[in-house]
C-alpha cells in the first residue's frame, strides 16, 4: 500500500517546549478540541501536526514545516482537517527555504516570510463549507492534476480566531490522495494575485486596487477572493487582450463572520475561461477601519485567487509584479 503519512514529534512548540501529541490531564480553562482524524484514502498522504494550544480571545497564525519525500504525483484529493468552528484557515504552502527544520511547529503571527509561501493546493470546483468540509475540495476535470514533487518543502499554515473565553487545545492536519505522473494529462495550479503591504488608515472607509496581468495563456478553473473582518466589498474585473473589461467576481457586502470558508468560489468548465498572457485581472477590496490605529497583515488581507491549468507550480503577483519563488523544477 503506498501510504505516507507526515507526523513529526519532538519538534519545537510556539513557547519554546517541545511539541506534544497527547492533550494534558489538566484541562482547567482549557478547551480541548482535539480530534481523532479520518484516515486518507487508501493509499494516500496524511499530514498530522502536534497538539497545540491557542490562548483566550486572540487572533494566531501557527506554522508547522516539513518535507514531501515520496516520488512526484498528481494530487486530485484534499481534505483540510482543524477544529473548525475557530479555524480561519488552513492551507498546506509550498516552502523555498530550509530555514525552519522538518518538525518544527512555531508562532509565524509576525514572521515576514510568511509572504513567499504560496498554497501548493487550492480549493477547485466547489464551494467550501459545511456540506464538503468532509470530502475532497477539489473537484478537477479527469486528468487534470496538482503537483506535489519530490523533495518538495511545505508549512501546514494555521490561522486560528478564538473568540472564546478558554485556552483552545487543537490539532491540524491534511489528507491527500493522488495520480501517479503517467496519468497526468495537465498540470494544475494556483496564481494569488496580493495587493503586496497594507496600510488602511483609522477611523474609516478606505478602498485598495491593483492589476495582475497574465504571465501565459491558460484556462481558468476557479477564482476566489480572501479578505478578513473588517471587509466590506470585494470585486474582480477581467480586461481582455482587446481591452474590454467585465465584472466576473462581486461581493458587494462582505461579511467578516465569514470563516472559515471562503464566502464565494466561482467555478468554470474545462476551456470555458481562456486568458491570454498580458490579460489582467483588477482586484478591488474595501474596508471599514473602526480603530484607532492603521491595519496591515494579518489584520486584513486583499488576496485573489485563481486556479489555472496548464500551470505546473503555483505564482505570486504581489501588486502587479511576480516574484521569482525558487520552488524545484
Amino acid at each position: 500500500m503506498r501510504s505516507f503519512v507526515l507526523l513529526l514529534l519532538g519538534c519545537v512548540a510556539p513557547d519554546g517546549g517541545a511539541g506534544d501529541d497527547t492533550a494534558s490531564d489538566d484541562t482547567s480553562g482549557v478547551l480541548d478540541l482535539t480530534l481523532d482524524f479520518p484516515a486518507a484514502p487508501d493509499g494516500g498522504i496524511e499530514i498530522r501536526t502536534p497538539d497545540f494550544e491557542i490562548p483566550p480571545n486572540t487572533e494566531a497564525l501557527r506554522c508547522y514545516f516539513g518535507t514531501y519525500t515520496g516520488p512526484t504525483v498528481g494530487v486530485t484529493f484534499m481534505q483540510p482537517l482543524d477544529a473548525e468552528q475557530y479555524s480561519h484557515h488552513n492551507q498546506l504552502k509550498a516552502v523555498y527555504d530550509d530555514e525552519y527544520a522538518d518538525g518544527e511547529l512555531i508562532d509565524c503571527q509576525t514572521s515576514g516570510q510568511m509572504s513567499d509561501y504560496v498554497p501548493l493546493f487550492e480549493s477547485v470546483g466547489i464551494e467550501p463549507g459545511p456540506d464538503t468540509a468532509g470530502g475532497n475540495w477539489l473537484d478537477l476535470p479527469d486528468g487534470v492534476a496538482m503537483k506535489l514533487q519530490e523533495g518538495q518543502r511545505w508549512v501546514l499554515d494555521m490561522h486560528y480566531i478564538n473568540t472564546s473565553n478558554e485556552t483552545l487545545r487543537v490539532n491540524n492536519g491534511v489528507n491527500l490522495d493522488y495520480i501517479e505522473v503517467d496519468e497526468v494529462d495537465a498540470w494544475a495550479s494556483s496564481i494569488q494575485f496580493d495587493s503586496g503591504p497594507l496600510d488602511i488608515p483609522a477611523g474609516g472607509a478606505y478602498t485598495r486596487e491593483f492589476d495582475c496581468p497574465f504571465d501565459r495563456d491558460a484556462n481558468v478553473l476557479s477564482v476566489l477572493g480572501h479578505m478578513h473582518s473588517r471587509g466590506t466589498a470585494y470585486a474582480i474585473d477581467y480586461t481582455d487582450a482587446g481591452g474590454a473589461t467585465e465584472r466576473i467576481y462581486e461581493v458587494p457586502e462582505w461579511d467578516g463572520g465569514w470563516h472559515p470558508y471562503y464566502p464565494v468560489l466561482q467555478s468554470y468548465a474545462p476551456g470555458a475561461f481562456p486568458v491570454l498572457e498580458g490579460e489582467t485581472f483588477t482586484t478591488a477590496c474595501s474596508w471599514f477601519n473602526e480603530e484607532d490605529r492603521a491595519l496591515g497583515f494579518p489584520d486584513e488581507m486583499c488576496t485573489t485567487v485563481v486556479v489555472l491549468y496548464p500551470l505546473e507550480e503555483p505564482l505570486l503577483c504581489g501588486d502587479g509584479v511576480y516574484r521569482e519563488l525558487g520552488g524545484p523544477r
